[in-house]
């Protein structure tokens, strides 16, 4: 579900009253899943009806002074479109989805309706037979398993997903992420980027918690990169070579606030907006599973010693959120050894905390049930 087509779309219709007329001929208020956006589609419709100026300040105190009114500005870069594009595509999003839901309760008269609507909005219809959908549906999809019992019982982690794991500073977030992979390449080919650390420091940390027995087995299926630079096009780079020499099927970015790109962005906040798309979309292209180390924002050092994270707090972008599948937040208590994984998003699945217990002699997160075999 892609929220900064409805943001986007908002944000033209305040800068551009004058395109409001064509908007309402493509979508109602039902097309928008966000409340917060809804609410601002209604009110806007409102005041044109009412004659009013329509601009943010007057849209925010007709919706009576949201306090999540921030939402909706954006840079105007990212609007160049006119509010009917926007629109379409908003559009098109929702009839998509309703033909995936239709196809999967096996009602076909639904799909052939959104069908032809998406034809009646000019866009290109790339659905073959109702036939051959139900067969994409049905076939099972590699689901990789993390080895923490726990979370493989609420998330089904696949092919193209994006997991981001996050937490604060010093949780052993990267460790975490590195015990996954060492756990998948018992049975399929992994790789690690980073550029935080050089290959002999993850080799020394993954000696730590894997005998050397353990560690031969997955010798074969473990691969690291350490690109000269940190940003897309090197990984892009790197993830060919891994993928076509070596057929990698997950691999762990560590991680997401070290990376930049070689183009200027106006703020921090629209590069990481931009790095965090693009590696959903490097998952799709290369077909592989992508894990992404991220940090908290420092506003969670505010609520106290004690605090939870939450979606909120995932550092310099809301579009992290928006892009990934799935969303842990490790956490530790002061002074605990123990840890919690807090499954804050689950696209396809349920939400919980996992307990982790610290092994000391290991210096890894094990399951909470771990026992020496």
């Amino acid at each position: 579900m892609d929220l900064n087509i409805e943001k986007y779309l908002i944000w033209r219709m305040l800068t551009n009253p004058a395109e409001i007329n064509a908007v309402i001929e493509i979508i109602s208020r039902n097309d928008f899943q966000n409340t917060l956006y809804r609410h601002s589609f209604d009110t806007i419709l409102r005041m044109k009806q009412g004659s009013k100026d329509i601009d943010l300040p007057s849209l925010y105190f007709e919706m009576g002074r949201p306090k999540n009114i921030s939402a909706i500005i954006t840079e105007t870069d990212e609007t160049l479109f006119p509010a009917s594009h926007y629109a379409t595509l908003l559009k098109q999003r929702n009839l998509e989805d309703d033909i995936t839901d239709s196809v999967e309760k096996r009602e076909y008269d639904q799909v052939q309706e959104r069908i032809l609507e998406l034809r009646r909005l000019g866009k290109p219809v790339n659905i073959e037979t109702i036939s051959k959908i139900i067969e994409k549906i049905d076939e099972k999809k590699e689901v990789f398993k993390t080895g923490y019992r726990d979370l493989d019982a609420i998330v089904s982690f696949e092919v193209t997903d994006l997991m981001v794991l996050a937490g604060k500073s010093s949780t052993g977030k990267s460790l975490f992420g590195a015990s996954i992979l060492a756990y998948m390449a018992q049975s399929i080919p992994v790789g690690l980027v980073s550029f935080e650390m050089s290959e002999i420091k993850i080799v020394q940390r993954l000696s730590y918690s894997l005998s050397m027995n353990k560690l031969s087995n997955i010798d074969k299926n473990f691969f690291i990169l350490s690109p000269v630079a940190f940003n897309l096009a090197q990984i892009r780079k790197g993830l060919n070579t891994l993928k076509i020499k070596n057929g990698v099927k997950v691999v762990l970015v560590d991680y997401l606030q070290l990376m930049s790109e070689t183009k200027e962005f106006r703020s921090r906040h629209l590069e990481i907006s931009h790095i965090i798309r693009q590696l959903k979309e490097v998952a799709k292209e290369f077909q592989v599973g992508m894990i992404v180390i991220s940090s908290l924002s420092r506003n969670i050092d505010q609520k106290g010693e004690k605090a939870q994270p939450v979606l909120g707090d995932l550092k310099e972008s809301g579009d992290i959120e928006y892009c990934s599948d799935v969303v842990c937040f490790l956490h530790r208590e002061p002074k605990e050894m123990n840890a919690e994984l807090i499954v804050a998003k689950n696209r396809n699945g349920m939400l919980g905390k996992i307990k982790l217990i610290w092994l000391k002699d290991r210096i890894c997160y094990g399951n909470w049930d771990w026992k020496e075999d």
